[in-house]
Order: structure tokens, then sequence, then C-alpha cells
């Protein structure tokens, strides 16, 4: 299988591309050996990909900060880079696997007993673009009818990661220092390694047709 990999380089992607090493892979990231490419840029992404055949795009690319303030700062990866993709996907008739975020939901994201069903109403400018995007590929899919897969995950940790809570705790420890806790430490979080979510990804490479949306995450909230 043909598959394009945005965010190939990222903490999801690096372990997803050993996994899928049997499989043609294009792996676009902006820190790409392969394909150093950013996909907001449509003239250059359409031109790359015009001659390579695509059976699969899986989108994982993200910005490196979840809590900017800042409107724009999630829209080249979550929104137009989303827009591009689907556009090159209608071209080539391929299928699409999304990694979306709990975000959508808001701050319901912890509530037990959460359903795919719940009402989307994200309450950050990173949780709007993700549904933005879903928005997008909902729509994609009604027009097309090509296979879309959207994975909602909680807050992804493990590998190399050093950005996260789990990471950040992880690295101190290491190194011996202090484990620093701003406010109280009561804060809930939702926890799911990256190694779970690899495997979700790759069992869906089974879809081959509909709209799936799936929770990633269980029912186990951490302080």
């Amino acid at each position: 299988m043909n598959i394009l990999i945005s965010g190939g380089t990222g903490l999801i992607g690096t372990q997803l591309c050993q996994k899928l090493q049997r499989h043609n892979l294009y792996k676009v990231s902006h820190s790409s050996t392969d394909m150093p490419l950013d996909i907001a840029d449509k003239k250059k992404l359409l031109k790359t990909f015009k001659a390579k055949p695509i059976d699969l795009i899986i989108h994982l690319a993200n910005p490196p900060n979840w809590y900017s303030q800042d409107p724009s700062y999630y829209l080249p990866a979550n929104v137009i880079g989303t827009t591009n993709l689907i556009e090159l996907a209608k071209l080539k008739q391929a299928r699409f696997i999304f990694v979306s975020s709990q975000a959508v939901y808001g701050p319901r994201h912890l509530r037990r007993g959460l359903t795919e069903k719940a009402e989307t109403k994200p309450t950050g400018w990173y949780g709007l673009s993700k549904y933005m995007a879903e928005q997008y590929l909902e729509l994609f899919h009604h027009l097309t009818h090509l296979p879309v897969t959207i994975f909602r995950p909680v807050g992804i940790f493990g590998g190399a990661d050093t950005r996260t809570l789990v990471g950040k705790f992880i690295n101190l420890a290491k190194r011996n220092k202090p484990l620093i806790i701003f406010g109280h430490g009561q804060t809930k979080h939702h926890f799911i390694h990256v190694e779970d979510v690899v495997e979700a990804i790759v069992k869906s490479l089974r879809i081959t047709k509909g709209l799936e949306i799936f929770n990633l995450g269980s029912f186990q909230v951490m302080s």
C-alpha cells in the first residue's frame, strides 16, 4: 500500500512508520529527511505527489504548542493542511485517517461514559481547529464516499515524549530534578500511551468504507 503520513517524524509518526515498514511510505513533515514539506503549501504539496500513487493518507501533523492563545496558530496544520490533504486524497481517490483530539468535546472529555455521539463543543483554539478539520473531513466523505476514520485520543505520552506533562516529569526525574507542579495539583487529565494510539491506527487500516469516529482512552482520570 502507498501511504502518505503527515507528521511522520513526530511522536506518533515515528512509531507508526516502524509498524508500517512493509508499505511504501511518504513521510512528510518540516523536519523530515525524506520529504521536508509544509502541508499548508498546497501548490507544492500537489506538485510533489502529482505522479506518485497514494492509497491512504494518515494525517498526524500537529503544532508543537497545544496551549497557544493565538487564534491563527493552529490553522496551517489543522485546518489549511487538512483541506490541502483532502484535495490530494480526492485526486488520488485515497482513504483518509485523521488523529483529532478529545479537545473537540471541551470540558466534557473528562465525563465518565463519554461516547462518540456526545456533543462537540470545543472551548479552546486547539480544540476548535481539530473540530473544524473534522467537519471538513465529514463533508469530504459525504461528497466523495471515500472512507474516513477519525480518532479522538486523550493526552498522549510515551516514546520520545518530552512536551506533555508525563514526558516532562520523566525527563526531570532522569536528571534528578524536582517535579514542579503548577497550581494545587488537582487538575484532571486522561492519558493514553503512544503505542496504543499506533495500534489503533494500524487496526483501522482494515476499514475500507464509511465514516468512522473513535474515542481513544480509558475512564481512568489522573490528578
